[in-house]
């Protein structure tokens, strides 16, 4: 009795086959651990089939599964893992705690990831706009980026270049270059054997910023990432632009000057 008792007191992190968390499990009551362990297991499985279904393949497909739709197509997979893997957990009785801490009781259908963005926008978000260098051109965001936040996609074919612009509430975030650093860590989840620069400080459109590159794999393919976040008094509008390893190495000015085509920071 007593180690049922402290075991329904400890709550436990499921690991994707990536490294990015599932989601965070109670152990419950009157359940042994061999059976926690079962049930984890099979809906972790669950959460890989539906990642890799025939459906999220045509999805791959459609964002062309090059270095532009690779990042968005981790993203999508990612969010949809989470997903299933929570529904499955739900229905054995477990209580699911989120990868971001939010709870979730068992049994009970939560509104959609992009349903709940929306009830809670982002004040001045949508007065962000993007000035596109030539062979740039803007892509409707999905319910899937909305999910992570995403209010402004844009590509460019020819050179293989992706850039999203993902808005945050400034309040509660008290130093930048902090926040920055926590970004830049968030960025493991995301990639493989990654690799990272100091967090600089600049001026982005005359306001405060700072910057990061990340360089990893997303499943075979080596990504690089330039990440810079602008500070302005309302919210932090996140520039993510991103090419080929190798190509970023000859494409970094024009990479770094994404985070200048976008306007309406408030």
């Amino acid at each position: 009795m007593r180690r049922t008792t402290l075991l329904a007191l400890l709550t436990f992190g499921v690991a994707a086959c990536g490294t990015f968390n599932l989601g965070n499990v109670r152990p419950q009551v009157g359940k042994t651990s061999e059976q926690q362990q079962l049930d984890t297991l099979t809906c972790k499985d669950q959460a890989n089939i539906a990642a890799n279904s025939a459906g999220r393949q045509t999805g791959d497909f459609l964002l062309g599964l090059t270095i532009v739709g690779a990042p968005v197509a981790y993203e999508m997979d990612k969010a949809k893992q989470r997903q299933v893997f929570a529904d499955c957990m739900q229905a054995r009785g477990y209580v699911v705690t989120a990868a971001d801490g939010s709870g979730r009781e068992p049994a009970q259908r939560t509104l959609p990831i992009a349903q709940v963005a929306a009830a809670q926008p982002i004040s001045g978000a949508d007065r962000l706009s993007l000035s596109l260098p030539p062979d740039f051109e803007s892509k409707p965001v999905t319910d899937a980026l909305r999910s992570q936040g995403a209010t402004l996609f844009a590509i460019n074919r020819t050179l293989e270049i992706g850039m999203l612009v993902i808005p945050v509430r400034h309040e509660g975030i008290t130093d930048l270059n902090t926040f920055a650093l926590t970004k830049r860590a968030g960025q493991a989840d995301k990639l493989m054997d990654a690799t990272f620069t100091d967090v600089s400080r600049l001026e982005v459109g005359g306001r405060n910023a700072a910057r990061y590159r990340a360089t990893g794999t997303y499943k075979t393919t080596k990504v690089t990432y330039v990440v810079t976040l602008i500070e302005g008094h309302d919210l932090i509008a996140i520039v993510s632009a991103w090419a080929g390893a190798t190509n970023a190495q000859q494409q970094m000015p024009l990479l770094e000057s994404l985070a200048s085509t976008v306007s309406g920071i408030q």
